[in-house]
């Protein structure tokens, strides 16, 4: 700048110092004040009250008052800071896509590691090699992910706090609505895996993303009424529940993982409002978390190669009838769409006598309906990128009083191909 405007270049003044702002040790912060404080992993023991370094007050997460990550306790009362270390059998282990506190990339054939050299590169004996900033972890001789960690993500400092707010606004509901998740909302969009979700619920909510926890009570209480004993209890403030809601989803985005995309299907369930943007972005995470590929050969456990397939099926039907009703361009194309169709040991969910009981009875119709549904969205994509293109509807309109012809040019191949669908 000096050179530019032809001035001799010296120091007018010695630069003011920059100071570190405090951070109060005790009590919680104000919003106001928490807006002032980075979401360091380091300063994040301060922001959350209440926490201490040995346990929480259900005695079943302990924290790190250094680091603020998530620590899970085990049956000895030792403290574990992912799944793989946890004593005991847990469907947990092994896991790529809800791992405590980490989350992961998928590496394309365009981005910086190119996967066709996946091969050359030596791999540990759990099929990772550490980064100078991440790890990457192969699934398959061609296809690996990125894992980074969560602290120092945005609102990574929140998330306890979230979780404890939503947990207080359905107490002492919590464990109702979640049965009645289970018994009503799951059957006919299996997009959870039961088995492992109540596994995480008996140890603590505290081991939920904020706003998976918060969508399944949402949408649980739809069905308030439907329980005699819940009529009796005041309804809690879905707004207010809705709005952390809303906030915690923001804030998982920045580190998503395989439930970031559970709680955005889910929460649009519950609401229509703003659908086409998150769906937007949903799809984009999708991507990124290789839920348009196939999975059945990945080394990850074999329940999560059956959730990414329902789960991506979902968003699927999710984009499409989106599209349809916003008048919005599809954003999945059958191109960069890889899965393989659901099949019944894809729904690895029993029912059992006591299921029946609770009225699950419904799952095998639930499978059937939440299959058929996958079927018809297939031939609605179909429609929407052969029929409503811009393309095709340049070309219709060009066409004039012949448009109808070219019309049922572009329909009557889809019409054929769907038959065997039906």
């Amino acid at each position: 700048m000096c050179r530019f405007h032809n001035q001799e270049c010296s120091f007018l003044h010695i630069p003011d110092s920059l100071k570190r702002r405090p951070i109060q040790d005790e009590g919680e912060l104000t919003p106001t004040k928490r807006q002032l404080v980075e979401p360091n992993p380091m300063t994040c023991s301060k922001l959350v009250d209440g926490i201490s370094s040995q346990s929480n007050s259900s005695g079943r997460i302990i924290k790190s008052p250094e680091t603020q990550d998530r620590i899970i306790q085990t049956t000895s009362g030792s403290g574990v800071e992912e799944y793989d270390d946890l004593e005991g059998p847990s469907l947990l282990k092994k896991t790529l896509g809800l791992q405590n506190k980490h989350y992961s990339q998928y590496v394309g054939a365009t981005s910086g590691i190119e996967p066709a050299l996946l091969g050359l590169i030596p791999i540990g004996e759990n099929d990772v090699v550490q980064l100078a900033d991440s790890t990457l972890r192969r699934v398959s001789l061609t296809e690996a992910f990125l894992l980074f960690p969560d602290p120092g993500t945005q609102g990574y400092c929140d998330e306890l706090e979230d979780l404890d707010a939503i947990e207080a606004i359905v107490k002492p509901h919590g464990k109702a609505l979640v049965d009645m998740y289970f018994r009503i909302v799951f059957p006919s969009f299996p997009i959870l895996h039961k088995e492992v979700y109540l596994e995480k619920y008996s140890r603590s909510y505290r081991e939920f993303s904020p706003p998976l926890l918060a969508s399944v009570y949402l949408l649980a209480l739809h069905y308030w009424s439907y329980d005699e004993e819940l009529n009796r209890s005041t309804k809690p403030d879905i707004n207010l529940l809705e709005e952390v809601a809303r906030k915690a989803l923001g804030d998982t985005i920045h580190r998503p993982k395989l439930s970031t995309v559970q709680a955005g299907l889910l929460f649009l369930q519950h609401t229509d409002t703003d659908s086409a943007e998150l769906t937007a972005q949903l799809v984009s995470i999708a991507y990124g978390l290789g839920l348009h590929l196939d999975a059945s050969e990945w080394n990850i456990p074999a329940w999560e190669k059956g959730l990414r397939k329902r789960l991506g099926w979902a968003l699927f039907m999710q984009d499409k009838w989106s599209s349809l009703g916003s008048g919005r361009v599809s954003l999945i194309h059958s191109s960069n769409w890889a899965l393989r169709p659901v099949i019944k040991t894809d729904f690895p969910e029993n029912s059992s006598h006591e299921d029946e009981k609770e009225g699950s009875s419904e799952v095998e119709k639930g499978r059937i309906l939440f299959t058929h549904m996958i079927k018809l969205s297939i031939i609605l994509a179909d429609l929407l990128e052969s029929v409503f293109t811009v393309k095709t509807t340049i070309e219709i309109s060009a066409a004039g009083a012949n448009g109808i012809s070219i019309l049922l040019e572009k329909v009557k191949p889809v019409q054929l191909r769907q038959v065997s669908l039906i």
